[in-house]
């Protein structure tokens, strides 16, 4: 199996921003969870 070099991949300054929709799209939340659908499973 080949090793991914994460620094060589995605390496450099900077933030990453993780959304669960894009600006056109709903996201889900759940009534009975703490956190949202997509918070939960990013977790």
């Amino acid at each position: 199996m080949k090793k991914l070099d994460i620094q060589a991949e995605l390496g450099g300054k900077g933030r990453a921003i993780l959304m669960s929709s894009s600006a056109v799209q709903s996201s889900f939340e759940s009534e009975v969870l703490e956190l949202s659908i997509y918070t939960k499973y990013l977790v």
